[in-house]
C-alpha cells in the first residue's frame, strides 16, 4: 500500500512491510516528528481507542439477559453457550493489554492510547501521555468481571488473570474541586496525564480551569453505560464522587458550542437515570436543543454528516434503560405526565 503524507507518521507512511520498533510504555514519548505506530490507517483516533474493546463482552451479557427474560435458565445457557469463544478471547486481550505499575500497585491502560473523548488526535505525545482514562479502566475491569461470571455459568472456575485486573484497575484520578467533598472524577480522561505541564491550556485543574470541556463526556459512562458501582468499591467508583461528576458535566460542557455529539447526550441521561435523577432531568438532556442534537424528519441523528448512527443507537437505548429499568432504577420510568406504558422490554443493563 503507499503510504499517505503524514506529519505525524514522519515517512512511516505505508508501514504494513516495514519493522518499526515498539515504544513500550516505559519508553519516554516520542517528539511530535517521532514515528508514530498508526501504520496503514484512514485517520489518526481509531488506532488508538480502546473503549470500543469491551463492546463485544457487554453485548454478549446484554442478549443473555434478553433470552433469560424471555426464554429463562435454559435460553440463558444456550447464548453463553454459543458466545462463550467470543467473550474468553476477547477477554483474554483485555486482560493482557493492561500493564502493572509497580510503582503505584496499579494495573493501567496507556501508551499509546486516546481516552474515548478523543480530545487531542492528531497529537504523537499525547497518545503516549494519556494514561488511566476514567471511563475505559472501568469499562475493561466491569467487563473482565462479567467474562468470568460467565466462565463460572459454564461450570469453569474463575480466570485469575481477570480478577486480577478487575481488581486492580483502580485509582482513578480525580480532579480538585472548590468543596473537597464534591470531588469529581477527570472530566475530560484525555488530561490523566503522566506529565501534567503537557496538557492543553484550560483541561486541567480545578473546574474552573476545565470549564469549556468539549468532545465526549466518557466519564460519565461509569454510572450509565455500566454501573460502576455494581461491586461496591471494586473499581474505585465512589456514588458521591460520580454523582458530582455527571453535574459537572451537565453544568459545564461546552453543549451549546456544539462540544458534544448526538451520542453524548444519551451518556450523560443514562448516567442520570441510574444515580436516581428525575426522569424529567434525563429526558431534558436526552432531548437537549443544541448543534449535534438534531433529528431530521426521517428520524435519523444529522448535523452535517450522512447517518450519524451513534446518536439513533444513544436515545434508543436510553429509551429501553428508562423501559425496563436497571439493578438501580425502576421500569417505566417516564416522567408521571406521560402516562407511559412499557411492556415487552427485556432489562439488557445490570
Amino acid at each position: 500500500m503507499l503510504g499517505l503524507a503524514n506529519p505525524l507518521l514522519d515517512g512511516v507512511g505505508g508501514a504494513a512491510a516495514i519493522d518499526v520498533p515498539w515504544i513500550g510504555h516505559d519508553a519516554p514519548p516520542p517528539n511530535v516528528t517521532g514515528s508514530l505506530l498508526l501504520w496503514d490507517t484512514a485517520n489518526t483516533v481509531n488506532p488508538v481507542l480502546v473503549w470500543q474493546q469491551p463492546h463485544v463482552v457487554w453485548m454478549a451479557n446484554a442478549q443473555r439477559l434478553a433470552a433469560n427474560a424471555s426464554g429463562g435458565d435454559a435460553a440463558a445457557r444456550a447464548v453463553v453457550a454459543e458466545l462463550a469463544q467470543l467473550v474468553a478471547a476477547t477477554a483474554d486481550f483485555m486482560a493482557s493489554f493492561a500493564f502493572f505499575n509497580a510503582t503505584t500497585g496499579f494495573y493501567e491502560l496507556g501508551g499509546p492510547i486516546l481516552g474515548g473523548e478523543e480530545y487531542g488526535h492528531g497529537s504523537a505525545p499525547m497518545y503516549y501521555q494519556t494514561i488511566k482514562p476514567v471511563f475505559e479502566t472501568v469499562y475493561f475491569a466491569a467487563m473482565l468481571d462479567v467474562a468470568n461470571e460467565w466462565r463460572e455459568l459454564q461450570g469453569l472456575p474463575r480466570d485469575e488473570r481477570y480478577d486480577a485486573v478487575a481488581a486492580g484497575l483502580g485509582g482513578l484520578a480525580l480532579d480538585p474541586a472548590e468543596d473537597p467533598p464534591a470531588y469529581s472524577f477527570n472530566v475530560n480522561a484525555a488530561c490523566c496525564y503522566v506529565n501534567k505541564s503537557a496538557c492543553p491550556p484550560g483541561r486541567f485543574g480545578g473546574r474552573d480551569a476545565c470549564a469549556t470541556q468539549s468532545g465526549h463526556p466518557m466519564p460519565a459512562g461509569v454510572v450509565g453505560w455500566v454501573d460502576g458501582r455494581r461491586f461496591g468499591d471494586r473499581y474505585g467508583v465512589d456514588a458521591a464522587v460520580a454523582n458530582a461528576t455527571v453535574r459537572a458535566i451537565v453544568e459545564r460542557w461546552g453543549w451549546a458550542s456544539g462540544g458534544a455529539w448526538g451520542w453524548d447526550m444519551p451518556l450523560v441521561a443514562m448516567a442520570q437515570i441510574r444515580q436516581g435523577w428525575t426522569p424529567e432531568a434525563s429526558i431534558a438532556t436526552l432531548l437537549m436543543n443544541v448543534s449535534k442534537n438534531d433529528y431530521i424528519r426521517v428520524g435519523y441523528n444529522n448535523f452535517g454528516t450522512f447517518l450519524y448512527l451513534p446518536g439513533n443507537g444513544g436515545t434508543l437505548l436510553t429509551v429501553g434503560m428508562m423501559a425496563a429499568g436497571t439493578s438501580t432504577s425502576p421500569r417505566c420510568n417516564f416522567p408521571a405526565a406521560w402516562g407511559a406504558a412499557c411492556e415487552g422490554f427485556a432489562a439488557a443493563f445490570q
